[in-house]
């Protein structure tokens, strides 16, 4: 024992486990402060603000850059802090030179089809440029090729949900997590083939105006620019399929299982945030749970619900 801990023994002080106290200081030290958001979305931007007020951090959003449309949701997360840091990692570091965490997500539809040589690949589905033609486009593939999804006695579609966080701590940026989520939605064969026709197209753009201007879309949300259809990937709103009772199963789950509901809300999740829990785990350690308490997306889910 040296000199000093008998010193504060003998004083009658009470011993100190300096390794333990060390380890303390450097865990505070490295306690996230702050959450930057990387992207646009409206509403991931309003459930991390909502995490951040629960939990006291700091909140900000900068730009994540243009997207690349020819990569798939992880690679595209990873660009938008990629570019973000590479712009704003100075302006961040003079704010606070204490650490936070960045994050990004992306989320975009997937169909299989059939490529070279009679191969099954993953065709990705961007925000239309056409909305009406690109929709029945879209639609008419399910229609061509289904059998050769998951769920083989459906016309399926898949959500490609990805999240990417990295911690800040000063100059030094390293990752905590990156995490992929495919959701599968079945689609019924009546749901599909009206939709394709020219008034079931119709009949689905009307809703999906509703939908977009629904309090319960909008209420929450920081920006309350008015959402058009084709903001959507493929002019998919996975919330107006529910509506019109078109899907038949989630990742396999068919729509009279007990299961069904839960199953929904989850892919409810992935195509409208897509920010995996373990990646909000980096945030705070209470953050996957308190995101289960945002309202928005229980809003979501009484519109869907709706009669």
């Amino acid at each position: 024992m040296s000199r000093m801990a008998d010193a504060r023994v003998d004083s009658g002080l009470p011993s100190v486990n300096l390794a333990e106290t060390s380890r303390a200081l450097e865990s505070e030290l490295q306690a996230p402060v702050g959450i930057v958001y990387f992207g646009q979305s409206p509403k991931r931007d309003a459930l991390l603000r909502f995490v951040a007020k629960q939990t006291g951090l700091a909140f900000r959003r900068l730009p994540g850059g243009e997207e690349d449309n020819t990569l798939f949701s992880a690679q595209i997360a990873a660009a938008k802090i990629d570019h973000g840091l590479s712009e704003e990692l100075p302006k961040i570091i003079r704010s606070s030179k204490k650490s936070r965490v960045a994050v990004a997500g992306d989320v975009t539809i997937l169909l299989q089809t059939i490529g070279a040589g009679g191969k099954i690949i993953w065709d990705k589905k961007g925000k239309p440029e056409h909305l009406r033609a690109d929709f029945q486009e879209v639609l008419q593939q399910m229609i061509e090729t289904v059998g050769l999804t998951r769920d083989r006695s459906y016309y399926s579609y898949s959500i490609d949900a990805a999240s990417e966080s990295r911690l800040i701590e000063g100059l030094d940026v390293k990752r905590t997590a990156s995490v992929g989520q495919f959701v599968h939605v079945g689609l019924s064969e009546g749901a599909v083939k009206h939709f394709a026709t020219k008034e079931g197209t119709q009949e689905y753009m009307d809703e999906s105006r509703r939908f977009l201007m629904s309090p319960q879309y909008r209420n929450g949300l920081v920006n309350r620019q008015l959402a058009t259809p084709a903001e959507a990937c493929a002019g998919f709103e996975i919330a107006v399929f529910e509506k019109f009772k078109a899907i038949a199963s989630i990742d396999g789950v068919k729509r009279n299982d007990t299961k069904f509901a839960q199953r929904l809300k989850s892919a409810f999740w992935a195509a409208y945030v897509g920010i995996d829990p373990e990646v909000l785990g980096q945030i705070h350690p209470d953050a996957p749970q308190l995101a289960t308490q945002w309202p928005w997306l229980d809003q979501i889910m009484e519109y869907a619900n709706a009669t």
